[in-house]
């Protein structure tokens, strides 16, 4: 059921049509960007496209920085970073965020001044849940 699952990006592995009513209705195969274990079949409107690339699609750290300068549908991002001027956008560090497995830590090794957020005051490591909630996208 896709309640349980705000707030996450779907990634569609498979698009087919399916004869609904006398209709033929698009219908998407798709899982989780965040555990390839959560998986399912939905009606293509349940969703919207999402206009803003994730940090993990880029390949530079260039391509990165003029998405994130130039497309419209990250105005709030850009007004965001701007609040801390002296803080570098780095697509490393970003792509850390989209990360649920532990053997991908090593992004993080090259950061020397980063901080560890605990959104639930439980055991201070980053869950699943939790990156749900950050994601940009709405299913």
């Amino acid at each position: 059921n896709l309640k349980n699952y705000p707030n996450t990006v779907w990634l569609v592995s498979k698009a087919f049509v399916k004869p609904v009513k006398g209709k033929n209705e698009v219908y998407y195969k798709l899982y989780s960007a965040y555990n390839k274990k959560v998986k399912g079949i939905a009606w293509y409107g349940y969703f919207k496209k999402s206009i803003i690339k994730l940090p993990v699609l880029f390949n530079s750290q260039q391509a990165y920085l003029n998405d994130l300068n130039s497309n419209k549908a990250l105005k709030l991002t850009r007004m965001v970073a701007k609040l801390f001027p002296n803080s570098k956008i780095n697509l490393n560090l970003s792509k850390s965020l989209y990360l649920t497995q532990p053997q991908n830590a090593y992004l993080l090794n090259s950061f020397t001044n980063t901080k560890e957020l605990d959104l639930n005051k439980q055991t201070g490591k980053w869950s699943v849940s939790e990156y749900e909630r950050m994601a940009p996208s709405k299913a």
